[in-house]
């Protein structure tokens, strides 16, 4: 059923019971993207921008018919034929930018008091250790992102992984350096379904535009600074940018209570 609700939401920090409510409409896919502004001062992205730029050249570039991810620090979606691997790689992030690193954990300190959060933390796995707690992204001139969904409970079903396992799954980004122009998060109100993986594309990045036809959509153009929530199970692409990279830091979380106040995060 679609939601005339399908909009961009600005949460302050003076309500976390209404966020919750909010964050419950993201999860039951009647609201598209929860806005947490005011985050970070010009400054510090500014000290963000110059960190990640001295680094550029140790990005990972993962390449595929239909385009390629630039990144720092592993996504488990990539890694999940080869679990081994994502774990070795798990704090490639502290590895390139050292241990005082601490962009992951102000965010999830900020989630935690917008949304009454008893505790978010980064997600362990009693077999493989600990799981990334976030990634890099670096969208260049002319790259897009094609039309996807991420749903680990769907992707790590039968892998024994502790994140499997979550009921839900949302995903944080932080828009940390806006390119000059283009680069929208085109975010649709259809999530995925089996009959959708006839429009698979094979050995590339997401699905055919059919699969989101008729279906509701929302184009956001996130600003420096902006914080930003969606439920990756929706149907999502970037379109491409244009200019300066569009920089972003993301990682997903879910809940390991019903209640909706114990989450862990990963990568």
């Amino acid at each position: 059923m679609f939601s005339p609700a399908w909009s961009c939401l600005s949460l302050s920090a003076e309500n976390p019971e209404a966020n919750r409510k909010a964050l419950q409409d993201l999860i039951e896919s009647r609201t598209a993207i929860l806005k947490l502004e005011g985050f970070f001062s010009p400054n510090r992205l500014k000290s963000l921008h110059e960190r990640i730029g001295a680094k550029k050249s140790l990005a990972q570039v993962t390449g595929y018919v239909n385009g390629s991810l630039t990144t720092f620090g592993p996504y488990l979606a990539k890694h999940l034929a080869d679990l081994s691997r994502y774990f070795e790689q798990a704090g490639e992030i502290y590895r390139i930018f050292g241990e005082d690193f601490e962009l992951d954990r102000e965010v999830r300190s900020k989630i935690g008091h917008h949304f009454g959060l008893e505790k978010i933390e980064p997600a362990f796995d009693i077999q493989h250790g600990p799981y990334a707690p976030c990634t890099i992204r670096i969208h260049g001139n002319r790259v897009a992102n094609p039309l996807h969904n991420d749903n680990i409970k769907r992707d790590g079903a039968n892998s024994g992984l502790t994140v499997a396992g979550l009921t839900h799954q949302l995903s944080c980004v932080v828009c940390i350096q806006e390119c000059t122009s283009g680069g929208e998060l085109k975010h649709y109100q259809k999530q995925w379904e089996p009959a959708d993986e006839r429009y698979k594309i094979p050995a590339g990045l997401g699905y055919e535009p059919q699969v989101v036809d008729g279906y509701p959509s929302i184009t956001f153009r996130p600003r420096e600074g902006d914080v930003y929530l969606i439920n990756p199970m929706n149907y999502h692409e970037i379109l491409p940018t244009y200019g300066k990279d569009r920089i972003t830091m993301g990682f997903f979380f879910g809940f390991t209570d019903p209640e909706l106040r114990q989450a862990i995060a990963w990568s």
